[in-house]
């Protein structure tokens, strides 16, 4: 028998976080808090970013609840915050999604409108943010929408199957 690899006995790997260009062994004490930035143009003041949060062993299974609680903290939050749309939709695959969209003032000069996209799939919940300006909004809008909507989560392993 060959043996082609071996692992370190001194590594106690728990999680292994891979990405595009790197794949990296962590202990079990340690947690992946992994987020994606996608930088845009930067049109009228603002760079244009998407940013998608991974949060992974959420322990509510329920997408508008888990929604209630980040809602909550924006609301809370932010200064001169104002709600302009709340709702589900759904992403291009059909996933199930919620949708915020609000604006905000940082400071007196600047008012900055955010769009958010919440995903729940098993026990992972996806976040995508991204700004614009009033202007903005308007030049680049269906272009992040598309982006945004393009999203896809892998299919949850239904019960039974982690008994492998």
């Amino acid at each position: 028998m060959i043996r082609l690899s071996r692992k370190p006995e001194n590594v106690m790997t728990d999680t292994t976080v891979m990405s595009n260009s790197f794949s990296l062994s962590l202990p079990p004490n340690w947690e992946d808090h992994t987020v994606y930035l996608y930088k845009g143009p930067i049109q009228d003041g603002i760079e244009h970013q998407i940013n998608v949060t991974v949060e992974h062993n959420v322990e509510i299974d329920n997408l508008e609840q888990y929604v209630e609680l980040q809602v909550y903290a924006l609301r809370t939050g932010l200064k001169s915050y104002h709600e302009l749309k709340l709702g589900p939709i759904q992403l291009a695959d059909n996933t199930p999604a919620y949708e915020i969209v609000y604006k905000w003032q940082p400071t007196d000069e600047r008012e900055i409108y955010q769009r958010v996209i919440y995903v729940l799939s098993g026990h992972d919940a996806y976040s995508m943010v991204t700004s614009f300006s009033k202007k903005t909004w308007k030049l680049i809008g269906q272009e992040v929408d598309k982006i945004l909507m393009s999203f896809t989560v892998p299919q949850v392993a239904q019960s039974g199957a982690d008994n492998d």
